[in-house]
């Protein structure tokens, strides 16, 4: 698990839990208040309290809720840190978009809406509109997430990554050109590259399922064919086909 991934879970977090503490936004006077919660706008005025519920801020959360669990739950592709990111995103607009329902339906003019059990009250009163932490958190982990998105999940310096680490997280991640070319790049073995084949020295790695049959075919002697394929390699010995783990594919290329 990347130390990314879990920076951004763990801010993620932050924002839904402040959520329980603070509102999103807030409008206040000295006897009107407005706020917005988990599950719409909280209003007071002196002793009543009154509250609209609305969907957009529940959908919010759940859109920041599931940004934190699917970098969490896929981890075999950069792509889930791209719908990580598209998905926060989508948070944040559900938030402005409540603040779009504020300013369109609970203000007439410079009026104040205050809603009863059987109609509303217009209030006119001087008013202060403020962000509170939720939103600063959310826009903190948009920020994070993105940066995810653009290093796929390599911001923090924190421990420089082995050869054999590199290569694995290429791998894994379906870069099999750029893992094997970074390995026999750091090694200074010769190398060749065409249509879903590297060729090196005793050596043939497949990356398309349609290189298979050919590598059945009568070949140099002593020479090793592995095709890879996500998380999975195999080895093609004897005429057949043996699954074998990305290490011991690296260990074969060595």
């Amino acid at each position: 698990m990347r130390t990314e991934v879990i920076v951004y879970t763990a801010v993620v977090s932050g924002f839904i839990l402040s959520l329980l503490f603070y509102p999103v936004f807030e409008v206040n006077s000295s006897i009107y208040s407005q706020e917005l919660e988990i599950f719409g706008f909280n209003i007071r005025f002196y002793d009543f309290s009154s509250t609209v519920f609305l969907p957009l801020p529940i959908a919010g959360v759940i859109y920041a809720l599931l940004s934190a669990i699917v970098p969490l739950v896929w981890r075999k592709t950069r792509y889930s840190l791209y719908l990580s990111t598209i998905l926060i995103l989508l948070s944040i607009s559900m938030f402005i978009s409540s603040y779009i329902y504020d300013e369109r339906y609970l203000f007439y003019y410079d009026y104040s809406v205050l809603p009863t059990y059987n109609g509303a009250f217009l209030i006119y009163l001087p008013k202060v509109f403020s962000f509170n932490l939720p939103f600063f958190i959310l826009i903190t982990s948009a920020v994070i997430s993105s940066l995810n998105s653009v290093t796929r999940a390599r911001w923090i310096p924190i421990s420089k990554l082995s050869l054999l680490e590199k290569v694995l997280h290429d791998l894994r991640y379906n870069e099999i050109e750029r893992g094997i070319v970074r390995l026999f790049t750091e090694l200074n073995v010769p190398y060749s590259i065409e249509e879903g084949v590297i060729s090196a020295p005793h050596l043939k790695i497949l990356k398309e399922n349609r290189k298979i049959k050919e590598a059945f075919f009568p070949r140099r002697f002593n020479t090793s064919v592995i095709f890879i394929q996500g998380n999975k390699a195999y080895k093609i010995d004897n005429g057949e086909l043996k699954e074998i783990s990305l290490l011991e594919a690296i260990k074969i290329i060595l």
